[in-house]
């Protein structure tokens, strides 16, 4: 599938010319950020798109920084905008761990009526989770302020399906 590709040195973004059908946003695990983003496409979206989905990826430059940084909002506002002139109807979240956390967390700008989260992780703010301790670095960015906890964001009306393996 031809695509648009978006990218600023830190994060990128795929999205397909079609727009005939729900819309999937994916997010990139922390395990696909290591990978340089001019080599690749982001998580999940040649999958999706080989099953006929119009697939959003967006891709994370730098696996401790979550979506976080002050550079993801000029990526995330032009695919949104591309998004936004589309007649579709469905709004879909999709993302493994890292990519859980920023799919829920943008959710709401996103206008998702449904989540696919797998393995999910809300935050990385140890007042709300000091348990968590397998993102190392990531935490050490600042989990205060705006989206700081992915679970406080999804509307009441969004449909949530979460696969996890404890």
């Amino acid at each position: 599938m031809a695509a648009i590709c978006l990218e600023n040195g830190d994060y990128g973004a795929d999205i397909p010319l079609a727009n005939d059908g729900p819309v999937i946003f994916a997010f990139d695990n922390a395990g696909e950020a290591h990978n340089a983003l001019e080599t690749r496409r982001g998580w999940g979206f040649d999958f999706l798109c080989s099953h006929g989905f119009d697939a959003v990826s967006f891709s994370e430059g730098d696996p401790d920084a979550w979506f976080r940084r002050d550079s993801f909002l000029p990526i995330f506002k032009e695919a949104v905008a591309r998004v936004d002139a589309w007649p579709c109807c469905r709004h879909i979240g999709y993302g493994a761990s890292m990519g859980a956390f920023a799919a829920a967390a943008f959710s709401d700008v996103l206008r998702c009526d449904r989540l696919v989260l797998i393995s999910p992780i809300s935050t990385l703010d140890e007042a709300l989770a000091p348990w968590e301790h397998r993102s190392g670095a990531a935490r050490e960015h600042g989990w205060s302020g705006p989206r700081n906890d992915s679970a406080a964001v999804p509307g009441p009306g969004t449909e949530i399906a979460i696969a996890a393996d404890p």
